[in-house]
Protein backbone atom coordinates (compact mmCIF):
# COMPACT_ATOMS: atom_id res chain seq x y z
CA UNK A 1 0.00 0.00 0.00
CA UNK A 2 1.18 3.27 -0.86
CA UNK A 3 0.55 6.97 0.39
CA UNK A 4 -0.42 10.14 -1.47
CA UNK A 5 -0.90 13.68 0.29
CA UNK A 6 -2.19 16.01 -1.59
CA UNK A 7 -1.73 19.59 -0.03
CA UNK A 8 -5.10 21.39 -1.64
CA UNK A 9 -4.99 25.45 -1.83
CA UNK A 10 -7.96 26.73 -1.74
CA UNK A 11 -9.36 29.18 -4.25
CA UNK A 12 -12.46 29.83 -5.38
CA UNK A 13 -12.37 28.44 -9.21
CA UNK A 14 -11.39 24.71 -7.09
CA UNK A 15 -15.31 24.67 -5.95
CA UNK A 16 -18.63 24.44 -7.19
CA UNK A 17 -21.00 25.05 -4.54
CA UNK A 18 -24.55 24.08 -4.26
CA UNK A 19 -27.00 26.55 -6.01
CA UNK A 20 -29.35 26.24 -3.72
CA UNK A 21 -30.91 25.36 -0.34
CA UNK A 22 -32.03 22.03 -1.16
CA UNK A 23 -28.43 20.57 -2.44
CA UNK A 24 -26.52 19.82 0.54
CA UNK A 25 -22.83 18.66 -0.75
CA UNK A 26 -20.23 21.15 -2.44
CA UNK A 27 -17.67 19.67 -4.60
CA UNK A 28 -14.10 20.53 -4.50
CA UNK A 29 -12.05 19.89 -7.76
CA UNK A 30 -8.97 17.87 -7.16
CA UNK A 31 -6.97 17.14 -10.73
CA UNK A 32 -4.86 13.73 -11.26
CA UNK A 33 -7.28 12.12 -8.10
CA UNK A 34 -9.16 9.87 -10.35
CA UNK A 35 -5.67 8.37 -10.88
CA UNK A 36 -4.79 6.59 -7.58
CA UNK A 37 -6.91 3.09 -6.90
CA UNK A 38 -7.51 4.16 -3.33
CA UNK A 39 -8.48 1.95 -0.90
CA UNK A 40 -8.59 4.60 2.28
CA UNK A 41 -8.86 8.48 2.65
CA UNK A 42 -8.51 11.11 5.39
CA UNK A 43 -9.98 14.90 4.46
CA UNK A 44 -8.88 17.08 7.09
CA UNK A 45 -9.74 21.02 6.87
CA UNK A 46 -8.22 23.88 8.50
CA UNK A 47 -9.81 27.16 8.49
CA UNK A 48 -11.64 29.31 10.99
CA UNK A 49 -14.84 27.45 12.48
CA UNK A 50 -18.04 28.83 14.71
CA UNK A 51 -16.08 29.87 17.80
CA UNK A 52 -13.38 32.18 15.74
CA UNK A 53 -10.63 29.94 16.28
CA UNK A 54 -8.17 28.60 13.63
CA UNK A 55 -8.21 24.39 13.87
CA UNK A 56 -8.01 21.67 11.73
CA UNK A 57 -10.85 19.59 11.33
CA UNK A 58 -10.59 15.79 10.82
CA UNK A 59 -13.36 14.06 12.01
CA UNK A 60 -17.09 14.21 11.55
CA UNK A 61 -16.55 15.25 8.23
CA UNK A 62 -19.03 13.61 5.50
CA UNK A 63 -17.62 13.85 2.22
CA UNK A 64 -16.96 10.86 -0.37
CA UNK A 65 -14.53 10.82 -3.58
CA UNK A 66 -15.79 10.87 -7.26
CA UNK A 67 -13.34 11.05 -9.93
CA UNK A 68 -11.41 13.77 -9.45
CA UNK A 69 -14.01 15.32 -7.00
CA UNK A 70 -14.90 15.34 -3.24
CA UNK A 71 -18.39 16.06 -2.04
CA UNK A 72 -18.19 17.35 1.10
CA UNK A 73 -21.18 18.32 3.54
CA UNK A 74 -21.39 22.13 2.39
CA UNK A 75 -20.06 24.44 4.66
CA UNK A 76 -19.14 28.32 3.93
CA UNK A 77 -15.77 27.79 2.88
CA UNK A 78 -14.61 31.55 3.59
CA UNK A 79 -13.77 29.59 6.87
CA UNK A 80 -10.87 27.62 5.12
CA UNK A 81 -7.65 28.55 4.47
CA UNK A 82 -5.99 25.39 3.15
CA UNK A 83 -7.22 21.00 2.74
CA UNK A 84 -5.20 18.24 3.33
CA UNK A 85 -6.37 14.68 1.34
CA UNK A 86 -4.20 11.88 2.36
CA UNK A 87 -4.86 8.87 0.43
CA UNK A 88 -3.53 5.08 0.97
CA UNK A 89 -3.75 3.44 -2.72
CA UNK A 90 -2.46 0.32 -4.23
CA UNK A 91 -1.16 1.91 -7.30
CA UNK A 92 -2.29 3.87 -10.23
CA UNK A 93 -5.46 2.52 -12.15
CA UNK A 94 -4.94 4.49 -15.53
CA UNK A 95 -1.24 7.00 -16.08
CA UNK A 96 -3.09 9.00 -18.16
CA UNK A 97 -5.46 10.53 -15.68
CA UNK A 98 -2.18 12.07 -13.87
CA UNK A 99 -2.06 14.71 -16.60
CA UNK A 100 -5.43 15.96 -16.97
CA UNK A 101 -4.25 19.39 -17.73
CA UNK A 102 -2.16 18.56 -20.95
CA UNK A 103 -4.66 18.18 -23.96
CA UNK A 104 -2.35 17.05 -27.04
CA UNK A 105 -3.13 13.22 -26.42
CA UNK A 106 -0.07 12.01 -27.90
CA UNK A 107 2.05 13.53 -25.35
CA UNK A 108 -0.61 12.67 -22.57
CA UNK A 109 -0.17 9.01 -23.60
CA UNK A 110 4.14 9.31 -24.02
CA UNK A 111 4.22 10.91 -20.79
CA UNK A 112 1.95 8.39 -19.22
CA UNK A 113 4.16 5.63 -20.11
CA UNK A 114 7.40 7.02 -18.92
CA UNK A 115 5.61 7.69 -15.63
CA UNK A 116 5.13 3.93 -15.40
CA UNK A 117 8.64 3.20 -16.65
CA UNK A 118 10.05 5.33 -14.21
CA UNK A 119 7.81 3.33 -11.41
CA UNK A 120 9.22 0.78 -12.83
CA UNK A 121 12.52 1.92 -12.37
CA UNK A 122 12.30 3.50 -8.86
CA UNK A 123 10.98 0.10 -7.53
CA UNK A 124 14.13 -1.92 -9.02
CA UNK A 125 16.49 0.88 -7.70
CA UNK A 126 17.73 1.75 -11.71
CA UNK A 127 18.58 5.30 -10.31
CA UNK A 128 19.74 6.47 -13.69
CA UNK A 129 16.46 5.16 -15.61
CA UNK A 130 14.55 6.61 -12.99
CA UNK A 131 16.46 10.11 -13.64
CA UNK A 132 16.41 9.60 -17.25
CA UNK A 133 12.17 9.23 -17.22
CA UNK A 134 11.92 11.72 -14.81
CA UNK A 135 13.91 14.52 -16.96
CA UNK A 136 11.50 13.22 -20.15
CA UNK A 137 8.01 13.41 -17.72
CA UNK A 138 9.21 17.20 -16.56
CA UNK A 139 9.88 18.43 -19.52
CA UNK A 140 6.36 17.28 -21.03
CA UNK A 141 4.62 18.83 -18.50
CA UNK A 142 6.77 22.62 -18.42
CA UNK A 143 6.06 22.15 -22.27
CA UNK A 144 2.05 22.00 -21.45
CA UNK A 145 2.55 24.27 -18.66
CA UNK A 146 4.63 26.74 -20.79
CA UNK A 147 2.55 26.57 -24.29
CA UNK A 148 5.61 25.84 -26.06
CA UNK A 149 9.05 24.06 -26.23
CA UNK A 150 11.85 26.46 -26.04
CA UNK A 151 14.14 23.93 -25.11
CA UNK A 152 14.50 22.23 -21.52
CA UNK A 153 16.81 24.68 -19.83
CA UNK A 154 14.46 27.78 -20.87
CA UNK A 155 11.84 25.76 -19.89
CA UNK A 156 13.06 25.75 -16.73
CA UNK A 157 14.57 28.81 -15.84
CA UNK A 158 10.80 30.08 -17.49
CA UNK A 159 8.76 28.15 -14.82
CA UNK A 160 10.92 29.14 -12.15
CA UNK A 161 10.77 32.82 -12.87
CA UNK A 162 6.47 32.50 -13.23
CA UNK A 163 6.41 30.64 -10.05
CA UNK A 164 5.45 27.61 -11.11
CA UNK A 165 8.25 25.68 -9.18
CA UNK A 166 10.94 26.68 -6.44
CA UNK A 167 14.73 27.22 -6.71
CA UNK A 168 14.91 23.54 -4.69
CA UNK A 169 12.58 22.19 -7.84
CA UNK A 170 14.78 23.85 -10.49
CA UNK A 171 18.11 22.33 -8.76
CA UNK A 172 16.36 19.24 -9.06
CA UNK A 173 15.13 19.16 -12.52
CA UNK A 174 18.33 20.58 -13.72
CA UNK A 175 20.32 18.14 -12.36
CA UNK A 176 17.82 15.63 -14.13
CA UNK A 177 18.51 17.32 -17.58
CA UNK A 178 22.28 17.10 -16.97
CA UNK A 179 22.44 13.02 -15.93
CA UNK A 180 20.38 12.48 -19.35
CA UNK A 181 24.69 13.00 -20.97
CA UNK A 182 25.37 9.85 -18.45
CA UNK A 183 24.03 7.71 -21.52
CA UNK A 184 27.30 8.66 -23.57
CA UNK A 185 30.36 6.41 -23.37
CA UNK A 186 32.70 9.62 -23.41
CA UNK A 187 30.59 10.54 -19.90
CA UNK A 188 32.21 8.01 -17.92
CA UNK A 189 34.00 10.22 -15.81
CA UNK A 190 30.89 12.46 -14.85
CA UNK A 191 29.53 11.35 -11.54
CA UNK A 192 26.91 8.26 -11.41
CA UNK A 193 23.50 9.81 -9.93
CA UNK A 194 23.19 8.65 -6.39
CA UNK A 195 20.73 7.35 -4.39
CA UNK A 196 20.14 10.48 -2.64
CA UNK A 197 19.80 12.74 -5.85
CA UNK A 198 16.42 10.30 -6.59
CA UNK A 199 14.54 10.40 -4.07
CA UNK A 200 15.15 14.20 -4.24
CA UNK A 201 13.49 13.74 -7.91
CA UNK A 202 11.01 11.53 -6.61
CA UNK A 203 10.23 13.99 -4.31
CA UNK A 204 9.83 17.03 -6.24
CA UNK A 205 8.19 14.73 -9.07
CA UNK A 206 5.18 13.22 -6.31
CA UNK A 207 4.71 17.27 -5.29
CA UNK A 208 4.94 18.43 -9.39
CA UNK A 209 2.43 15.38 -10.55
CA UNK A 210 0.07 17.56 -8.89
CA UNK A 211 0.65 21.15 -8.70
CA UNK A 212 1.70 21.94 -12.44
CA UNK A 213 -2.03 20.56 -12.82
CA UNK A 214 -4.23 23.32 -10.81
CA UNK A 215 -1.60 25.99 -11.56
CA UNK A 216 -2.80 29.36 -13.21
CA UNK A 217 -0.77 29.52 -16.48
CA UNK A 218 -0.03 32.19 -18.97
CA UNK A 219 0.56 30.00 -21.77
CA UNK A 220 -2.09 27.60 -23.69
CA UNK A 221 -1.77 24.20 -22.70
CA UNK A 222 -0.73 21.75 -25.47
Amino acid sequence: MKTKLFNIKYCGSSWKLPRNSEKKKSELLVPTLSAYAIEFSELRIFGFFEEGTHKTLTQDIDYFINGDSIFIDYFHPVHVTYIQLIVNYHGIREYELLFPKVTNLELKSRLAKFYQESEASFESQSWLCYSLMNAAIFEGMLISVIGKDCGFYNLIEMAKNKGYINSFESECIHNARNKRNLIHAGKFKADFITRAEAMDLRTVMDKLIYDLQVESRQGQTL
